[in-house]
């Protein structure tokens, strides 16, 4: 019996000087709300995986799959 994987939701962190870079999160991590996507975003800011600078708002990335 071969269980599914986890799914992942895209977002795009943008920053204030108008870039945008994009990440994935564990919809398990996300299930009630976007707000702990901010809270990642600056961790992986940390550990050299998004670029740093002020990041101004996250947004959820829709995709075909989500519809």
């Amino acid at each position: 019996m071969s269980s599914k994987g986890p799914d992942y939701i895209r977002f795009v962190a943008i920053y204030e000087d108008g870039s945008e870079h994009g990440f994935s999160v564990s919809s398990f991590t996300v299930q009630r709300t976007d707000t702990m996507a901010l809270l990642i975003a600056r961790d992986r800011q940390a550990a050299g995986e998004l670029p740093e600078g002020t990041i101004k708002k996250i947004r959820r990335k829709i995709t075909l799959g989500n519809l």
